[in-house]
């Protein structure tokens, strides 16, 4: 999770931010356990401040 974290950090703030139009995060059950999933989804959304709705 502190790998995700760092990945929000570098990707937040506004002149970077500003610049990307589309990202895609997939979660594979051979190298990122599913039990970490919403985990990790969560921390993503918040820490990139998007909305899952």
């Amino acid at each position: 999770m502190a790998r995700i974290d760092e990945l929000t950090r570098v990707l937040s703030p506004p002149d970077i931010a500003a610049r990307i139009d589309d990202v895609v995060i997939a979660f594979s059950p051979g190298f990122f356990p599913a039990e970490f999933w919403q985990e990790a989804d969560r921390r993503l959304v918040d820490g990139l401040g998007l909305s899952d709705g």
